[in-house]
């Protein structure tokens, strides 16, 4: 099986400058000499060795995965590190109380000792990148079977990750690229002991609320601070009052200078997703048969939780985190789909396959090799469609908090399982379950699942294809069933720790009878009716999408292709600048203080403000952050990012530290799918309102003076 290598992609990345985009696309960092000549005529002052390099530190030394889904950045060589407010919204979240409550307050840690541990949460640095398309690809053959194919794969993947670390604390991990036309292996470093340092109070933090989400002009405070600490050799170790900060390889320089309009800007982080080179029919799929369901589903979830959150000051607290992570997706969703109505996505791209079937057509040998391509996709996409729609309902049922009974029940699922075979389940299996169930109950209500599994129930009922669910379950007696099933053992925290502590068989047989687990084994075997048929149009659509991603780059051979976001480190480059909506209106490039101050006095709850942020506007009280008297919030620029971006760092000319990357503006979210720099925009805190926030809002100052700064 013929596979792009390495030199292939690097012959690809030197198509003529003239062909570039340079304000679209997200570059592995390893290749980016191939970019430096348009980066340096965009304004650029680096060379590519001071982005990426493996003789010596450079810039990606200095970028961090946060979490699991975020990007940090260093920025001192003491272990502190920023990141978005929202990214290390969980951690700030779990370590809240109505007592200490940090995400109303705000926190800052006035030492080294009341910095707060975050139990779970990572940060990893990338130390290598190498290709090893040859030696996954290794055994396969043309005519294999996609389904023993991936066996194939999974195989060799495994034995390449585990030579690559071999006896190391190192981490490897080999993601596909192009639709696997290529693969990369990526050894990682993870440290464990992270702790929270700083963070503005969510008035400032979140700032805008659900109003603002997704939308330009913007003047959200989105940053929080951590530090990363290591055992005594500086190697990652579990958490230890006896850690130090972490001396990191590389950390990055700020500068206070500000941005203005034409600014080259360059973001570094791990975007997740892109479909950039999907077809029409998947484009089709998304904005009319799966989004509009999914919009409808997490309304009736936001309802309940706002309502129940609004009434209890407790409930706030518990499920801040849920509802900003369901508003988020639901917010997108809906910016998703008007922007690729508006552009008309679906058209311009049924134009490209027009133009790629009449250059396949033109060539036998290319007839014989894409000819059946887009026929079959034409084929497949109606009825696949149907089946990952019912797949989406189940995921947000049981897993994404549709039903927060159901997150229990799949938790305590394996023991039961284990038990009732006849094995004996080790102390070790069940307090680990125990331990991820005392997370689970932290943050849990009883009342408010109820009514809102009721709600969600009704959804799935009415929106999943009639085949793919349940026969027993009508959107009547959804009312019931949520009743049941939050009245019994999986929504109670004592009766379950209760269970698990005295674990047996014959309490495992009456865990398998809860309500909760009941409706849980039911909406699983109504996914399951299908699961063969929606796996094997799944494995017959990725091995079209390889195929069909190889025609697009033989139809186009000096286009300048970047691969589909993955998770991985990438690099996006751009210009500060302004635009103007899809309504006409004309956006500036940035947003002040005094914007905030005209919000706030609209009266929505969302721009409600601590009052000595109103203080400091009254008293000019900026120290040395403003710029023309006045505190500039954020900006915007045409460097592509995606959800993953959220706490990359946003470099200038230099590589310096102008801001941090939180969002993309409402009238270019479709950039996943479809990406036009006329209009899509990336949303940046300018790094002078994060430090004007320490030092004259918080009094942390004294956390400026370990991070260094440009002269």
């Amino acid at each position: 099986m013929k596979q792009l290598n390495i030199l292939t992609f690097a012959a690809l990345m030197a198509a003529p400058a003239t062909s570039l985009r340079a304000d679209e696309g997200q570059w592995l960092p390893m290749l980016i000499d191939k970019n430096i000549a348009q980066m340096q005529q965009m304004g650029c002052r680096l060379e590519a060795d001071d982005i990426y390099s493996l003789n010596h530190t450079s810039l990606k030394d200095a970028v961090v995965i946060f979490g699991g889904g975020c990007t940090g950045e260093m920025v001192s060589d003491s272990g502190l590190l920023l990141t978005n407010y929202h990214c290390g919204y969980d951690a700030i979240q779990y370590l809240s109380t109505v007592e200490h409550d940090y995400l109303t307050d705000g926190f800052w840690a006035t030492g080294r000792a009341d910095e707060l541990p975050v139990p779970g949460l990572t940060v990893t640095f990338l130390i290598s990148v190498r290709d090893v398309t040859d030696s996954v690809t290794m055994g396969l053959t043309p005519d294999m079977p996609e389904r023993q194919a991936a066996q194939v794969r999974r195989r060799n993947i495994e034995l390449i990750e585990r030579r690559a670390v071999g006896s190391s604390h190192y981490t490897a991990t080999v993601k596909p690229f192009f639709n696997r036309n290529q693969y990369l292996l990526f050894v990682n470093e993870v440290f464990t002991d992270v702790r929270l340092v700083g963070a503005p109070p969510s008035r400032i933090g979140k700032f805008g609320g659900d109003t603002d989400n997704w939308v330009w002009p913007r003047q959200t405070g989105d940053f929080s601070m951590f530090r990363v600490y290591a055992g005594a050799d500086n190697r990652p170790a579990p958490y230890s009052a006896a850690n130090r900060p972490y001396r990191p390889r590389k950390h990055l320089t700020i500068s206070t200078r500000g941005v203005h309009e034409g600014d080259f800007t360059m973001v570094m982080g791990y975007p997740g997703t892109t479909n950039e080179y999907a077809p029409s029919h998947n484009v089709a799929m998304t904005t009319r048969d799966i989004n509009p369901r999914m919009i409808e589903l997490r309304t009736a979830k936001l309802d309940v939780m706002n309502r129940h959150q609004k009434q209890d000051p407790a409930i706030r607290i518990k499920y801040d985190a849920k509802n900003a992570s369901t508003s988020n997706a639901w917010k997108k969703w809906q910016g998703e789909n008007t922007g690729l109505a508006h552009f008309d996505a679906i058209g311009k791209k049924q134009a490209y396959e027009a133009r790629l079937t009449q250059w396949i057509e033109a060539d036998s040998a290319r007839r014989a090799r894409y000819g059946s391509i887009l026929p079959a996709y034409a084929q497949i996409y109606p009825r696949y469609a149907q089946l990952h729609l019912a797949d989406r309902y189940y995921g947000e049922m049981c897993y994404r908090g549709g039903i927060e009974t159901m997150e229990v029940a799949a938790m305590v699922r394996p023991l039961i399982e284990t038990t009732l075979d006849g094995r004996k389940p080790t102390r070790q299996h069940i307090d680990s379950v125990a331990a991820e169930l005392e997370l689970f109950y932290k943050d849990y209500d009883a009342a408010l699942d109820r009514e809102m599994s009721a709600r969600v129930l009704e959804c799935y009922l009415g929106g999943t294809p009639a085949q793919c669910r349940p026969a027993t379950l009508t959107p009547d007696s959804a009312q019931a069933v949520a009743l049941r099933i939050t009245a019994g053992i999986c929504a109670d925290r004592a009766r379950m720790m209760a269970a698990l502590a005295r674990w047996n068989r014959r309490t495992a047989r009456r865990l398998a009878a809860d309500p909760a687990m009941l409706l849980l084994d039911t909406l699983t075997a109504a996914a399951r009716r299908h699961i063969d048929e929606y796996r094997q149009l799944a494995d017959t659509l990725r091995t079209l999408d390889r195929l069909y991603m190889k025609a697009q780059m033989d139809f186009e051979p000096d286009r300048h292709f970047y691969p589909d976001a993955n998770f991985t480190m990438r690099v996006a480059y751009g210009t500060v600048c302004g635009y103007t909506g899809c309504d006409g209106t004309r956006h500036d490039y940035f947003t002040t203080l005094d914007q905030i101050m005209e919000k706030n006095r609209t009266g929505n709850p969302d721009f409600d403000i601590p009052e000595r942020l109103a203080e400091l506007h009254r008293t000019r009280d900026y120290g040395s952050y403003a710029e023309d008297g006045q505190i500039r919030t954020c900006f915007v620029a045409n460097n592509h990012t995606t959800g993953g971006n959220s706490g990359s760092p946003v470099l200038n000319a230099d590589g310096h530290l102008v801001g941090l990357n939180f969002d993309r503006a409402w009238d270019g979210i479709m950039s996943d799918t479809m990406f036009d720099p006329a209009i899509c925009r990336n949303i940046t805190l300018d790094i002078r309102y994060l430090l004007f926030v320490v030092d004259r809002y918080a009094g942390a100052g004294y956390l400026l003076r370990e991070m260094t700064f440009a002269r």
